[in-house]
């Protein structure tokens, strides 16, 4: 099944009370929630350790190995290699999915089509398209959702935000972040048998799920598949919803009107070594620009000139009254002044229990989580909008209400993909 431009701009129709924040149902209270988890090793792993204290109910996996191994300790765990046979078995409160990219929606829609909260690794989707229906089923479901951006709930991301919102360096228009992950590859892999035979125990069939036949290659399981565009976006869909999201929660970014991008001649098959990308979007007090350095693209002397080269990744906010840079673990305030010291803001975020407990707590009570589909969503969607445009080539105006992008055929045409029959309802 194609998922066409018609059925992509007919989700768009409940987009405007779909990027609100919905009520969340509440489920009855029971001792231990009944949790499935579908990819189990590698991310999934702890995904699967962050949700442990309830009721393992089934574990799923297309690599038997993998699976063997996790439910040799979870022994009352139902095990599976499909998870749609999981998901139309098993009575769950909830579903925590860290599949590949390509496989993140297929399993996200049929659990909110049936009112299963859903846990998923980050970015949200692997396409606009995708992105754009999970947005709109989940507020449908009205259960709770939570993207998986665990620095999200560390204490010095709650720090940084109350800094920037409490006007420590006065208005911010632009912003910059820089990454050095590399995912990159030029040309397609090769196909087996040259690059080897399926691993035994992997059901390559499965792996591909929706994903239109694609020979094996050992050169995509179990992480490399993240260089190919067919499977994922390169470094920046790995890691931009983990940096981009300070941006977006502490200035409130909405969808961005224009998006440009640059980097290495584009290939058909692999994303690009490195990249540079921008974004033009409102905020409630004006446009801000946001700014990606990622792979090779380190901004290195204006980081040394800054003071801040010892940020191997980070993000940097530029205000009218100072700058504010910060990484996961740590922020500071410049220029630094001797016998200056910022006056940090009394604390006005609810801090949180943890970014895995929020979803079981929004499970339970109906209490909100703090990165759910709604909002996450819209980072997601930026941020694939950021490959679309190097792809291209161009600066590309994106109208998020219609959910396309304007007079440009190619660039609409990278929203959606083709998908077989039998995965995406």
């Amino acid at each position: 099944m194609r998922v066409t431009r018609r059925q992509f701009l007919g989700a768009s129709i409940a987009v405007t009370a779909a990027l609100g924040f919905p009520s969340v149902l509440r489920l009855p209270r029971r001792e231990k929630l009944r949790i499935g988890v579908i990819g189990v090793a590698n991310r999934g792993g702890a995904n699967l350790e962050g949700v442990s204290g309830e009721q393992i109910a089934a574990l799923c996996d297309v690599d038997a190995g993998y699976l063997k191994s996790v439910a040799a300790r979870h022994g009352d765990a139902k095990c599976y290699a499909d998870w749609r046979e999981l998901l139309a078995t098993e009575k769950l409160d909830g579903v925590v999915i860290s599949t590949p990219d390509h496989t993140h929606a297929a399993p996200t829609l049929w659990a909110l089509r049936r009112k299963i909260p859903v846990y998923v690794e980050k970015p949200l989707t692997h396409t606009l398209a995708e992105c754009r229906a999970v947005i709109v089923a989940a507020a449908t479901a009205g259960v709770a959702t939570q993207m998986g951006t665990q620095i999200h709930a560390g204490e010095n991301y709650h720090a940084v935000v109350e800094l920037l919102r409490a006007g420590v360096i006065g208005k911010i228009t632009r912003v910059t972040a820089w990454v050095g992950t590399d995912w990159s590859a030029t040309a397609a892999p090769l196909a087996a048998p040259h690059a080897g035979a399926v691993p035994s125990g992997l059901n390559y069939d499965l792996w591909l799920g929706p994903e239109e036949q694609t020979p094996f290659s050992k050169a995509y399981h179990p992480a490399a598949w993240r260089r190919y565009w067919r499977f994922g976006g390169g470094g920046l869909a790995d890691m931009a919803c983990h940096w981009l999201d300070l941006a977006w929660w502490a200035l409130d970014i909405g969808a961005p009107h224009s998006i440009s991008a640059t980097g290495p001649l584009p290939d058909a098959h692999g994303a690009p070594a490195w990249l540079r990308c921008e974004w033009r979007a409102p905020t409630p007090n004006g446009e801000v620009t946001v700014l990606w350095h990622g792979g090779s693209d380190r901004p290195a002397p204006r980081l040394r000139a800054l003071g801040c080269d010892d940020f191997g990744n980070g993000i940097l906010f530029e205000g009218d009254q100072g700058m504010l840079v910060a990484d996961y673990d740590r922020w500071k305030v410049l220029p630094e002044a001797v016998g200056k010291k910022v006056v940090v803001p009394q604390r006005t975020l609810q801090r949180s229990p943890g970014h895995h407990q929020e979803w079981l707590d929004a499970i339970r009570d109906g209490t909100p989580t703090s990165c759910p589909f709604s909002y996450s969503g819209r980072l997601t969607e930026a941020v694939l909008l950021g490959n679309v445009a190097f792809r291209t080539q161009r600066t590309i105006r994106w109208d998020a209400a219609k959910a396309r992008c304007i007079d440009d055929d190619a660039a609409n045409a990278l929203l959606a993909r083709p998908v077989r029959p039998g995965w995406m309802e």
